[in-house]
């Protein structure tokens, strides 16, 4: 799993329109640095896009918002 933190990479892993309702692939790493780890190889729906496709865990978007 890589690291990053989340409210500053953009990253659709922590975007809320990635569709991950468990945020199954992403995890807190260490809440002193708001560091998270997330699974790289993952893939979900974005939900803004129109229409919806699979999107890359590291993919990034102009229309990302933090669900973190």
């Amino acid at each position: 799993m890589k690291q990053a933190r989340a409210k500053f990479c953009r990253l659709c892993a922590f975007c809320k329109y990635w569709y991950d309702p468990g945020n199954t692939h992403i995890r807190l790493k260490s809440v002193n640095n708001g560091m998270w780890e997330y699974d790289e190889k993952a893939e979900s729906i974005c939900t803004v896009k129109n229409p919806p496709f699979p999107r890359k865990a590291w993919f990034t978007c102009g229309k990302w918002e933090c669900k973190v």
